[in-house]
């Protein structure tokens, strides 16, 4: 789940990175901690050097990824049959 989740933050940091630079040499290192009562996803974000500056800008547009709203609110499986 980790890799999943950390390819689509990565992949949603490179069209941010792409509105500012050519330079989208990203990365986004997911770490996927489990407890009883919640899981919580540690990401850290990777920029080249020309991007840096913008560090806080791209950490406030990773905030806002289609992924992160989908595993913020409640998960529910439910199976469907044919």
């Amino acid at each position: 789940m980790a890799d999943i989740w950390g390819h689509c933050r990565t992949v949603w940091t490179r069209t941010a990175c792409g509105l500012i630079s050519d330079d989208t040499r990203v990365a986004v290192a997911v770490q996927v901690v489990r407890k009883d009562d919640e899981t919580r996803f540690q990401y850290m974000l990777t920029l080249p050097p020309p991007l840096e500056t913008y560090h806080g800008q791209i950490m406030e547009h990773l905030d806002h990824s289609p992924v992160r709203t989908t595993l913020s609110k409640p998960l529910t499986f439910e199976p469907v049959t044919p």
